[in-house]
């Protein structure tokens, strides 16, 4: 399940080679969780609380999560509200059966190449993807380098 119409950022250059290791999972993981609730709600509607109480997670885990399974038409809020335990009104939700919404344009990142450069758009496998993002990190480089040295070792 692929909710995140918004790409995340990975970990700063300055920051320690861990954070770069986890930064490049984040979607992962927000995307396991968004399965999860994905499926809880399909099993009967919740609020936040009551969500995270039936999977076993902490109330903030899911906060984050519900509108972004909204916004990828997974879930929706309903009508009702209902007390939760700090005396605050708290919205239903309720799972979406149904085509998830594709993402608009307007959603999709837009990359300006630099200075001297040219943009070139790839399709690669999603597992070629991890290998040259992690070469990437591990290596306090960019993927443009990466494949520059290559295709200079290659064919020059």
């Amino acid at each position: 399940m692929n909710i995140s119409p918004e790409p995340r950022k990975l970990a700063r250059l300055e920051d320690p080679h861990t954070s770069k290791m986890a930064a490049l999972r984040v979607d992962e993981f927000a995307n396991n969780l968004c399965s999860r609730i994905y499926q809880e709600l399909k099993k009967g509607n919740g609020t936040y609380e009551q969500l995270a109480i039936r999977l076993g997670l902490r109330p903030d885990q899911l906060c984050r999560r519900l509108p972004d399974l909204q916004k990828a038409g997974y879930a929706e809020p309903t009508e009702k509200t209902t007390t939760g335990k700090a005396g605050r009104s708290q919205r239903i939700w309720r799972a979406v059966i149904a085509e998830p919404k594709e993402t608009t344009v307007k959603n999709s990142r837009v990359f300006f190449a630099p200075e001297g450069h040219r943009r070139l758009t790839i399709n690669v496998t999603h597992e070629m993807h991890k290998k040259l993002r992690l070469m990437a990190v591990e290596k306090d480089t960019t993927i443009t380098d990466i494949l520059t040295n290559l295709v200079e070792e290659k064919f020059h």
